[in-house]
């Protein structure tokens, strides 16, 4: 997370407030009980991908998301089922908005609409996550270290781009 709101904030600071705000709002419907950490990440990727996307288009939001992924490559022991599960979520956000579906926080307020969105997602398996030297959360008290943000293993990464939407990118054949 705190890779993406640095990608982010380079394109424009108010994407930082974004992304925190997203994060503050989903871990109190988390602690309400509404679903669990797992759950809280997918919802993350797919929420997050769509305020980008609306905000900043598309392929920003693209870029913003397979960059923050790649440079997880650098955390060590990563198998690549993480990234796996957030590229997918991520992808799933920016379809929907390439059709006009458009979902944030403030649309899902019962347990019944987290659910109904959740029901699309790929829910991520239980993280064995290892703090990447890149990332430093003791500057942001207000953003916890999500357990979820893992990488793509080299070997990986060109699975993982060949399975990626791509909006408004064409894709070399």
């Amino acid at each position: 997370m705190e890779l993406l709101r640095t990608v982010a904030g380079i394109i424009d600071p108010d994407a930082i407030t974004i992304l925190d705000n997203l994060q503050s709002d989903l871990k109190y419907f988390e602690s309400e009980g509404y679903f669990n950490t797992e759950e809280r990440d997918a919802l993350r990727h797919y929420l997050g991908m769509q305020a980008l996307g609306e905000r900043y288009g598309g392929s920003a939001a693209w870029v913003m998301g397979m960059v923050h992924e790649g440079f997880d490559l650098f955390m060590p022991g990563e198998s690549g089922t993480q990234a796996d599960v957030d590229i997918k979520n991520n992808n799933i956000a920016l379809e929907d908005l390439d059709k006009g579906i458009n979902v944030s926080v403030e649309d899902l307020q019962t347990k019944e609409d987290f659910r109904e969105l959740l029901n699309k997602l790929v829910i991520p398996p239980p993280s064995t996550f290892m703090p990447s030297i890149f990332e430093d959360y003791s500057n942001t008290p207000d953003v916890n270290q999500d357990p979820y943000d893992q990488a793509p293993s080299p070997e990986n990464m060109v699975d993982v781009y060949e399975s990626s939407f791509l909006p408004n990118l064409p894709k070399d054949e």
